[in-house]
């Protein structure tokens, strides 16, 4: 059972610049109302750093504070970047939600894939189906996802996902 962690607001840390207050009070509210154990947060602007926060615990149980330089692990991070970017590509007119993926990625119609669309949610590797090896190199997804039978047929919005193959 989760143990809860009250952090104290002098563990939260950073700066904002002009203009960006409401992040750093989302930041605190995260602490204060929604039980946040340790986070940190960076924004940036046209190159410029414009938020750069961070507190609470790495380690909640142990209380070792989060520190500016501290180093976690990241998951399901890549998919609202992936989303972004096909919004982007999709509002540049590079990319039809409604084209097959194979349109834009040949390879990717083998193994009945042929039909999917961009709008669809693609069926991606599923989590531990790739060594730790394997998940490091970029030319892996590329290679293995034109491979692999669809985890769900095209009419069907639900799939499997996970990090190495969503951007």
């Amino acid at each position: 059972m989760p143990v809860k962690v009250d952090v104290p607001l002098m563990l939260l840390r950073g700066d904002v610049d002009e203009g960006y207050g409401a992040v750093a009070d989302a930041f605190r509210r995260n602490f204060a109302e929604r039980g946040e154990v340790g986070a940190a947060c960076a924004v940036f602007r046209d190159g410029k750093k414009v938020v750069d926060l961070w507190g609470g615990y790495r380690d909640g149980a142990a209380r070792k504070e989060w520190r500016e330089d501290t180093v976690v692990v990241l998951y399901s991070a890549t998919k609202g970047v992936s989303g972004l970017a096909l919004a982007l590509a999709h509002s540049r007119g590079l990319l039809d939600y409604d084209e097959r993926v194979a349109a834009y990625w040949p390879q990717f119609a083998w193994r009945d894939k042929g039909e999917i669309t961009a709008r669809s949610p693609l069926p991606i590797l599923p989590p531990g189906s790739a060594t730790a090896t394997r998940r490091t190199a970029w030319g892996s997804p590329c290679s293995t996802i034109p491979a692999r039978w669809p985890s769900a047929m095209p009419s069907i919005t639900t799939c499997s996902e996970s990090g190495p193959s969503m951007g």
